[in-house]
């Protein structure tokens, strides 16, 4: 006679001990799964993901779509915009539900999610925002401050309930040690610097800084909170060329030395070629894994527009001696800037994080004005994309919302649907803005 386990999978994390005598009955053991047995995950996987779909007013974002990320991996989701990236993100980090289907991750793994648009506070200083990542440790100091004050406050030090309070006291003032509660702030240095900011720049106003630099920022809040998984949306997206390069550098540096697994959104896959350790391709509802992100690298051209320009249009936009700073102490940002730019011409203005791009544009725009000099716009209808159109939206619908700008362009509804169709909008129509 002999033992037989009827499965056809094999099992882990289990251990038998038979003891077999002559009086031993032997029986078939059959096992049956709780679940079903591809969800009994290898050590390894930090999130798994099983038959996820998505819906938008019955308008399928994706369909039963599977794959495993690993520990230690450093992926790269790439998929052109409206592909479902930032969605992807979402539901991986817990914030979004899917439509169908499965995100598993074991209890002990910490995920850390940085949004594609984020909220900083313009009150705190760079060391003060950063410190809102131990706001449980000041939570708990508080706490601790309280529980010490009635210690000193009763007198019934023979009670069962005084006794009570010490024990209570000892146990959150080990939680408050082993959570770092006295060195906090030497570890907050070591991530800004590491980050890229120097010591003078931790009591400046995050207001000071440009989108690339308040990103990191909302980085290191992230770093300090030691998450197993960071999930990181289009975090190149508001960087130059070499911080985007350097930032990556320094990411994927934080990936070796603390062992956490990085996934980055972009739509620039080909930023990401030397550092992912693997990819995936969101595209037509479903996500392919990208055997070479090398196949992305491309080389931009700019198309020569000089034929198309008439060398005698008057001039669009003129500055002459522009001067501009934002707070009177603070430093000039723009200094006797000339400009000029004709109508038909198309340029581009490129330059390092907080050089001063925006702050032209918006001067341009009409949105600033220089304190020095002047800005001067020969056309009255001026339009601005900043970097964080958000605060654009009036509207819950993508349909509403270009409806009302349409109306003030003086557009129809039948205008409107051929621009989306154009812009790939048309299947996304009813969707919220916000998705």
């Amino acid at each position: 006679d002999r033992i037989k386990i009827g499965s056809s999978h094999s099992f882990r994390m289990a251990a038998f001990l038979f003891l077999i005598t002559d009086d031993t009955d032997i029986y078939t053991i059959i096992i049956h799964y709780l679940c079903s047995p591809k969800s009994y995950k290898s050590e390894t996987e930090v999130i798994s993901v099983e038959g996820l779909s998505v819906e938008f007013n019955a308008t399928p974002l994706f369909e039963d779509v599977s794959y495993v990320i690993n520990k230690k991996d450093r992926i790269a989701l790439v998929g052109k915009n409206g592909a479902g990236k930032s969605t992807m993100l979402k539901i991986l980090a817990g914030l979004q539900s899917p439509t169908h289907g499965v995100v598993a991750t074991p209890k002990d793994v910490t995920i850390g999610y940085l949004p594609q648009v984020m909220i900083l506070s313009d009150n705190r200083t760079v060391m003060g925002e950063a410190e809102q990542a131990f706001e449980h440790i000041f939570e708990l100091q508080a706490k601790l401050e309280r529980m010490n004050q009635e210690l000193a406050e009763r007198t019934d030090y023979d009670s069962e309930e005084y006794h009570q309070l010490i024990d209570r006291f000892t146990h959150e003032n080990d939680r408050f040690l082993m959570m770092g509660g006295t060195n906090y702030q030497a570890e907050i240095e070591r991530t800004l610097l590491g980050l890229g900011f120097s010591r003078e720049d931790f009591d400046r106003p995050t207001s000071e800084f440009s989108g690339g630099w308040r990103m990191r920022i909302e980085l290191a809040k992230l770093l300090l909170r030691r998450p197993d998984v960071l999930l990181l949306d289009e975090p190149t997206a508001q960087l130059d060329p070499i911080a985007a390069r350097n930032f990556l550098h320094a990411l994927f540096r934080v990936n070796r030395e603390l062992g956490c697994t990085v996934v980055v959104a972009t739509h620039e896959p080909e930023l990401m070629a030397d550092y992912a350790t693997c990819a995936f391709e969101l595209v037509d509802g479903a996500v392919r894994a990208v055997e070479n992100l090398g196949r992305f690298k491309c080389e931009a051209t700019l198309a020569e527009r000089g034929a198309l320009c008439d060398a005698n249009a008057p001039a669009a936009v003129s500055a002459r001696g522009a001067w501009f700073r934002y707070g009177r102490d603070d430093d000039w940002v723009l200094r006797g800037l000339d400009l000029e730019v004709r109508q038909g011409e198309v340029h581009a203005l490129v330059g390092g994080n907080g050089c001063g791009k925006s702050t032209l544009l918006a001067l341009i725009a009409g949105a600033r004005r220089a304190q020095r000099g002047e800005v001067r716009s020969a056309i009255s209808a001026k339009a601005m994309l900043p970097q964080d159109p958000k605060a654009l939206f009036a509207e819950e619908r993508v349909d509403e919302e270009l409806m009302e700008w349409a109306h003030i362009g003086g557009y129809g509804a039948d205008e409107v649907q051929a621009m989306m169709g154009e812009l790939g909008l048309a299947d996304l129509s009813l969707i919220h803005i916000s998705e």
